[in-house]
């Protein structure tokens, strides 16, 4: 089961009511640059780094012309030339109806001379280009003059605002470590901000003061004060290491320490108290009455005549609802976009045979409902979309909708956009996440996890000969099952199979001749996948006098341990559960022998990981067994050392050859 939010800290801001005249100080000052930190050839915390944030501090407040003025003011040391692309910068501005806008941008590089003085170089107007992206976004790019290892670049720019409802969060984290990150925001009481600080580093500032702030011309005439109670809110990490890719992960920005703000209500002389987020009940309520929503669920005649067409002759509720869903997901093309809500109405998604990931679900639950099956919508993000948050009813957080089906005591998840997979396999990009559950006859808020009881498992026989020259031949049987099978499968559509084991066994690395190639269970996908593949492999054995060496696990063999990073203070994940079987048959000449010990041996993870490699020898037949069982899908942070430890005592397992001598003809005379 997906636990991301043991792991997740989401607190409401904690208000301590102090008055105060005094706005503190900004932690960074322009122009102000420390020599010392000119003359560092690297950060202590993290010597590997190319890059860092020696500061990163941004602000929001509102202006006199009641817009949301943004700052942003930021210092990055560069250590090397892998680091220059820090010194590229990218400022995206919403200009539907002149939104946001650039007001002020500064950027300056600083060197060291030979002298070891402190040069500048500014950047050129001409050098900072804008560029339109789509219809409702712009985006402001440029490059930092001077850059050289070693150097310091400065940047501050000001974006004014003309919503209040589009502040701006803050992430605390990069992909490079940031000595100290602070983001403000100041308004007015009358505007109430909703903040979620989430991520695995502690705040060490996380306070907000009340104070009275002046107000002046457009605001002053809004918020009926110039001189009103406003709240300085303020959050700061320190010595924040990098966060970087890494596999198993399911979204990397959820494990950044990072703020998300809303406006949740104003209240202003001339208008009543307005609340803006309201509840998840009010949520469910407003998706039940949208068009775009839940009356898209519709048996209309159109829809009914069709449910007629596929169920016909079928009496079972369940052999029904499989009946639909494999129509839909073999009748409809999916067009690749994940949306919440639906344009196309059911009657147009069947005439045009294709629809987005909501109207595919909206269709299919038309047909249940036709059908007599009770079924209902379920909106989620996705893990590649990022983790939501349930502390406030965003619903701009949602990017996916499945549908949520019950027959007698049975709960379905059904997702019908892609053709290969079977009714009881999720996408994987679903697995783990939580969704909200929109019924009409339950409109209290009703959340649930969507967990798979799939185990992934991979089971290979390799039966092969081997002559005196060191070449082999045999064949490879594979059976794929669930996750494997479906993205296996959904491979094949796009190329040959001569091509997909090519690349899937890397045959000209390994010299590998294909003789021929059977998949028998191609399409029958409620099967696991099964691949057989014949070849051959010229002197793929080692020859050295009376010796062959030959590695055994001659295909899936890890080269290098996935976990490079030395830290890691985000859990791996792997989404579901998987097992890796590997039974190698091997004959070798009849006069040659095993030389050295093949030893068995057994790895283990507490419970999580398990792998062990077992050898049987008789005669000129040897058998191998390597297994590796991955019976978690989370592996917490402070389990991390241990796992690469793992790894890597795994791949030299994996990469031990065994030692072949030929045998020594003693003539015995009687």
């Amino acid at each position: 089961m997906f636990k991301l939010f043991i792991y997740l800290s989401f607190q409401i801001i904690s208000f301590t009511q102090l008055l105060s005249q005094t706005i503190p100080q900004p932690p960074i000052e322009w122009g102000e640059i420390n020599i010392d930190e000119l003359r560092m050839t690297s950060y202590p915390l993290d010597v590997d780094a190319e890059a860092i944030f020696l500061c990163d501090y941004g602000e929001s407040r509102l202006d006199d012309d009641f817009k949301i003025q943004f700052t942003r003011h930021l210092r990055i040391k560069i250590y090397n030339k892998n680091g220059f692309d820090w010194g590229t910068f990218t400022i995206y501005l919403y200009t539907k109806d002149n939104t946001e806008f650039i007001d002020d941008l500064e950027a300056v590089t600083y060197n060291l001379n030979s002298e070891g003085d402190i040069i500048e170089k500014e950047l050129d107007e001409d050098d900072i280009f804008e560029e339109e992206v789509s219809e409702n976004y712009d985006k402001i790019t440029f490059t930092m003059p001077g850059l050289e290892p070693g150097c310091i670049v400065e940047v501050k720019y000001t974006i004014l605002i003309d919503n209040i409802y589009r502040i701006k969060d803050w992430e605390f984290q990069h992909e490079i470590p940031i000595r100290w990150s602070e983001y403000r925001t100041l308004f007015p009481s009358n505007l109430a901000y909703a903040g979620v600080s989430m991520g695995y580093e502690n705040f060490v500032i996380k306070e907000t003061t009340q104070m009275k702030v002046f107000h002046f011309g457009k605001t002053q005439a809004i918020i009926g004060s110039g001189n009103p109670n406003c709240n300085l809110t303020r959050w700061a990490v320190e010595n924040a290491p990098a966060v970087k890719d890494a596999p198993y992960v399911s979204n990397l920005e959820d494990y950044k320490n990072r703020v998300e703000l809303q406006l949740s209500g104003y209240a202003f002389p001339r208008n009543k108290k307005t609340d803006i987020l309201g509840s998840w009940e009010k949520v469910v309520e407003e998706l039940i009455d949208s068009k775009s929503f839940y009356e898209k669920i519709d048996d209309d005649s159109d829809v009914e005549e069709l449910e007629k067409k596929i169920t016909y002759g079928l009496i079972n509720k369940k052999d029904k609802m499989l009946a639909i869903y494999n129509w839909v997901k073999n009748s409809i093309v999916w067009d690749k976009y994940e949306r919440v809500f639906s344009e196309l109405d059911p009657d147009e998604v069947i005439e045009l045979k294709k629809g987005n990931s909501s109207e595919i679900t909206f269709l299919l639950l038309s047909l249940l409902k036709s059908a007599g099956i009770n079924g209902y919508p379920v909106i989620l993000s996705t893990r590649s979309n990022g983790e939501i948050q349930t502390l406030y009813p965003i619903v701009n957080q949602f990017n996916y909708v499945l549908a949520n089906v019950e027959i007698d005591s049975e709960t379905y998840f059904l997702d019908a956009t892609d053709p290969l997979r079977a009714y009881d396999l999720l996408p994987s990009d679903v697995i783990g996440v939580r969704g909200l559950v929109i019924n009409p006859n339950n409109k209290k808020t009703e959340w649930i996890t969507l967990s798979s009881n799939k185990h992934n498992i991979t089971n290979t026989q390799i039966y092969v000969k081997l002559d005196e020259t060191g070449t082999i031949n045999g064949s490879f049987k594979e059976d794929f099952s669930d996750y494997r099978s479906l993205n296996y499968r959904n491979e094949l559509q796009n190329e040959s199979e001569l091509e997909f084991i090519k690349e899937f066994y890397d045959t000209e690395e390994n010299n590998y001749i294909i003789d021929s190639i059977l998949i028998p269970t191609k399409d029958s996908i409620e099967l696991p996948l099964r691949i057989e593949t014949y070849f051959s492999a010229p002197e793929y054995a080692q020859i050295n006098d009376d010796y062959l060496y030959i590695n055994p696990l001659m295909i899936h063999r890890r080269e290098s341990n996935p976990f490079k990073l030395k830290q890691r203070n985000f859990p791996v994940d792997y989404g579901y559960k998987r097992s890796y079987n590997s039974v190698i048959s091997l004959y070798i000449p009849t006069n040659y022998e095993v030389d050295e010990e093949f030893k068995n041996k057994e790895l283990r993870l507490d419970n999580d990981l398990k792998f062990k490699r077992i050898i049987s020898v008789e005669d000129n037949f040897i058998q191998l067994l390597y297994r590796l069982d991955i019976k978690t899908t989370l592996i917490s942070p402070n389990k991390y050392q241990k796992l690469r430890e793992f790894y890597s005592q795994m791949i030299d397992l994996q990469s031990e050859q065994l030692v072949l001598r030929k045998k020594t003809n003693i003539s015995q005379n009687n």
